[in-house]
């Protein structure tokens, strides 16, 4: 979080964010302290979305955060990270117009 709000504070446009999870312990706890910290400072959350361990298929995920505008993707997954990631890319949203 402390890499979001500094480059929130320099101005170049990483205030829209998406949140992704997995729905776990460390997931939801940890997105739940980054949703805190956002509504302390000037962030926006556009979309948040949440999937099980294990899922292979996050097309209605990854439809979201594409529909949500934000360029900026925050991730907080354990052992699906590579399996997420294939799924951004048939989305198109892995690039350098992204940042994850």
């Amino acid at each position: 979080s402390d890499v979001i709000l500094y480059y929130s504070e320099m101005g170049i446009g990483w205030t829209d964010v998406a949140l992704i999870c997995t729905t776990e312990e460390h997931g939801i706890d940890t997105s739940n302290s980054f949703i805190d910290i956002t509504n302390q400072n000037d962030i926006t959350i556009r979309t948040f979305q949440q999937f099980l361990v294990g899922q292979t298929d996050l097309h209605v995920e990854m439809q979201e955060i594409k529909d949500s505008g934000a360029r900026v993707i925050i991730a907080f997954v354990l052992d699906t990270y590579d399996e997420m990631m294939l799924n951004a890319d048939e989305f198109g949203l892995v690039g350098e117009n992204y940042v994850w």
